[in-house]
């Protein structure tokens, strides 16, 4: 069975440009985690943020504050996009992928 992948951002949060985007991520998986991969891109094919993760204390379970800068000048209904990407020590992969826009309240 794939890990188990969730990415959350704060709640009645405007996405601003400049601005600061917040969230969490909350990644499980029974057989261990191998590695951890969070992405943010903007619709207009630029990436912001690209980072790896491996197992923290508990290789089976980890959660992680995130918090991400977009650059200014952004136009209003730019997409962002976050991927975050989990694999498992056997092999298997799963992803969630959160989509949001410049000016857009997450909910």
């Amino acid at each position: 069975m794939p890990p188990s992948v969730e990415i959350t951002l704060a709640p009645n949060l405007v996405v601003a440009s400049p601005g600061t985007l917040y969230g969490t991520l909350h990644v499980f998986d029974e057989t261990g985690l191998d590695s951890i991969r969070v992405t943010l891109d903007l619709g207009n094919g630029a990436t912001v943020g690209d980072s790896t993760f491996f197992a923290s204390d508990d290789p089976f379970e980890a959660s992680f504050d995130l918090l991400w800068r977009l650059p200014p000048g952004l136009p209003r209904h730019t997409f962002v996009r976050f991927v975050a990407r989990a694999r498992s020590y056997i092999g298997f992969s799963a992803a969630d992928t959160l989509l949001t826009a410049v000016g857009d309240t997450i909910r």
